[in-house]
C-alpha cells in the first residue's frame, strides 16, 4: 500500500532474466530484478534461471489518497457576548484522526482565546500525516462601561456595538436584537 506521489519497489529472486507484468500485460522496461511502482494495480513476474521459468503469485499494490486537512471557524470572539467559538475539522479520507496544535485529538474544539490566536490542524489516515492547515481567531474585547445615558435599569454587563455608523454601549440583552437590525459588535470602522 503507498500513497499518491510515492512508490513502491517489488523485488524478486536472483535469476538469469525477469518479465514483469501487470493486469494490462507486459511491462515495457519491465527486465530488471526489482521494479518501480506508482500505479496500483496486480503485479506479477517470470523468472527464468538456467532455461526454466517461473511465474510468482500476483501482488496487489494500492494506492491510498493523501489526507488533507480542512478547517472552518464558527466566528471570532467579542470578549463579553461570544466568549468561545468551535473549531470544525474535517479530512477528504473517512475515519482519519485529528490532531490540533492545542494537544485536542477531537474532529471539531471549542476555543476561548484571550487574544488573537492561530490554530493549525493535521489529520492523519492509513500511516500518512496531511499538511498542516491554519486558522486565526480573533479577539475583541467588547465590554464597555457606559454613560449616564446609556444606563439601565437591570443591567449589569454592557456590550460595545455599531449603531447607525455610531459606536454606542448597550445591554448585552439588547444586542441579538441589535444585530438582527444590522448593528455589528465593537467599535464603528474596526
Amino acid at each position: 500500500m503507498l500513497f499518491r506521489s510515492s512508490s513502491v519497489t517489488l523485488s524478486s529472486v536472483s535469476a538469469d532474466s525477469y518479465a514483469w507484468s501487470n493486469e494490462n500485460g507486459p511491462i515495457l522496461g519491465g527486465g530488471n530484478q526489482s521494479l518501480s511502482v506508482s500505479t496500483a494495480g496486480v503485479y506479477s513476474v517470470t523468472v527464468t534461471d538456467n532455461g526454466c521459468s517461473n511465474t510468482s503469485n500476483v501482488v496487489t499494490v494500492k494506492v491510498n489518497p493523501i489526507p488533507v486537512a480542512s478547517v472552518i471557524s464558527d466566528g471570532d470572539i467579542y470578549y463579553g457576548y461570544i466568549n468561545n467559538t468551535i473549531l470544525r475539522g474535517s479530512s477528504n479520507i473517512s475515519g482519519s484522526s485529528y490532531k490540533w496544535n492545542t494537544n485536542a485529538t477531537s474532529k471539531n474544539i471549542t476555543v476561548s482565546p484571550t487574544v488573537a490566536t492561530t490554530y493549525s490542524l493535521t489529520v492523519s489516515a492509513a500511516g500518512c500525516t496531511s499538511a498542516s492547515v491554519s486558522i486565526d481567531v480573533n479577539y475583541t474585547d467588547v465590554r464597555c462601561t457606559p454613560t449616564a445615558s446609556e444606563i439601565k435599569k437591570g443591567a449589569t454587563v454592557y456590550i460595545t456595538i455599531c449603531h447607525n455608523k455610531q459606536t454606542i454601549c448597550v445591554p448585552k440583552g439588547e444586542v441579538a436584537n441589535d444585530l438582527k437590525n444590522g448593528d455589528y459588535l465593537g467599535s464603528c470602522g474596526t
